[in-house]
């Protein structure tokens, strides 16, 4: 039996490769969601005091209330003018209400963006194991 040793790379790349599938599929549910989740009303309680402002540790989200539970959304400077304080939004959301997306939220660039670093890792670990044999 033929023993397969990993390069320290290779374990790199495979890790990079699990985590950007694992990203690529939560972005693929909010993909979804756009034209499949169902339509829901909810109230804005909070909203950063610049619309769309952030920092890169800190990203800005807004505050809303549904069935009287408290969520928040990041946004990144979309639909500003309708996100104010007591005002109420259309948003798609899961059965579990776990996850909400606006209407026209682009979501697909970044599914796509993840699936090619997936494959761009992939190549690196394939490429980083055969170096290994090779010497």
């Amino acid at each position: 039996m033929m023993k397969i040793r990993l390069k320290g790379s290779t374990k790199l790349c495979i890790g990079f490769v699990i985590l950007m599938l694992w990203i690529a599929s939560l972005k693929y549910e909010q993909y979804k969601l756009v034209d499949e989740g169902y339509r829901v009303q909810v109230q804005v309680i909070d909203v950063p005091r610049r619309c769309g402002t952030g920092t890169r540790r800190s990203k800005p989200y807004f505050r809303f209330h549904y069935r009287g539970i408290e969520y928040r959304k990041d946004f990144n400077g979309q639909h500003c003018n309708e996100i104010r304080p007591g005002k109420t939004l259309i948003l798609r959301t899961n059965k579990e209400h776990s996850v909400f997306v606006f209407e026209d939220e682009e979501v697909g660039y970044d599914v796509a963006a993840m699936l090619g670093l997936a494959l761009l890792f992939t190549v690196c670990a394939i490429v980083s194991q055969h170096r290994k044999n090779k010497y």
